[in-house]
Order: structure tokens, then sequence, then C-alpha cells
């Protein structure tokens, strides 16, 4: 586990809460280069037709202390864990709650 990744993926969660009180549970998916954050919105419709976590991607921004790329979605309660995941990610029973 690359711990700097943990770090700023712990920041990302922070500033998403603060902006977005309804922001409840984050899923990091670890990686050793990328940060991966699945938001949950508690007033999110659905939006993935039971598919997939369909990520945006971020590029790395030092001047706001995230030197990793990142990938992150907002899905909604129900879709918690019935949503696959992008290739090369770790499966759902592997994400750890931040």
């Amino acid at each position: 586990m690359n711990k700097k990744i943990l770090e700023q993926a712990i920041k990302l969660a922070k500033d998403a809460r603060q902006g977005d009180p309804d922001v409840g549970d984050i899923f990091w998916f670890p990686d050793n280069n990328q940060i991966r954050l699945v938001y949950v919105g508690k007033k999110q419709c659905p939006s993935h037709l039971g598919e997939a976590v369909s990520p945006f991607y971020f590029p790395s921004s030092m001047q706001d202390g995230i030197g990793f790329e990142s990938a992150e979605d907002l899905i909604n309660d129900d879709e918690v864990g019935k949503l696959s995941v992008p290739d090369g990610w770790c499966g759902w029973e592997e994400a750890v709650k931040i």
C-alpha cells in the first residue's frame, strides 16, 4: 500500500465531505499509482443502470497537494458493492471505507 496515496485519498475525501454534506461513505480502492475513490451520495439518483463504476479522471495537482492522478465517481447507496469496478481495480471486498 502506498502511504502517500492513502494520505492524499483521505485529503480528497475530507474536502468532498466539506464541500457536499450529502456525501456519505467514501470507498478507497488501493493502488500504488493512482487515487481511486467512489463517493456515495445520500441523495444521488442511480445513474449507472446497475452496470459499472464510471470514474472521472483528474491529473495530479501539486498546487492542491495532490501528487497523483485520481479516478473518482459518485454513486448512490443501492449501488455499493453491486456495480462492477474498472479493469485493474481491486474489488469491493478490498475497498477501504475512509
